[in-house]
């Protein structure tokens, strides 16, 4: 399945701690996840969720890039920003 930003049906905010893996040596936050319906050759559409991520030339599906490996979850410590001072 290979779905083009005509297929998607909605886009939802991807969680922040989510990032796609490109072979192990590049981390890229995903911006945004697509529930797209794509048609399976058979005349049935599909539906799935991609995951979107910014690239040079804007934003595109993670799974179109040939280095995709996979979806993970980074390690960020809690912002201390909240936290109230003594």
């Amino acid at each position: 399945m290979n779905p083009s930003m005509n297929d998607i049906v909605q886009i939802i905010p991807a969680p922040a701690d989510l990032c796609v893996s490109y072979h192990g040596y590049l981390s890229n936050p995903v911006v945004c996840l697509a529930l797209v319906a794509v048609d399976d050759g058979f005349g049935t559409m599909t539906r799935d969720v991609v995951p979107l991520v910014v690239t040079d030339l804007g934003i595109d599906f993670a799974l179109d890039d040939t280095a995709f490996n996979r979806l993970e979850w980074s390690v960020r410590k809690p912002c201390k920003c909240s936290t109230p001072t003594p």
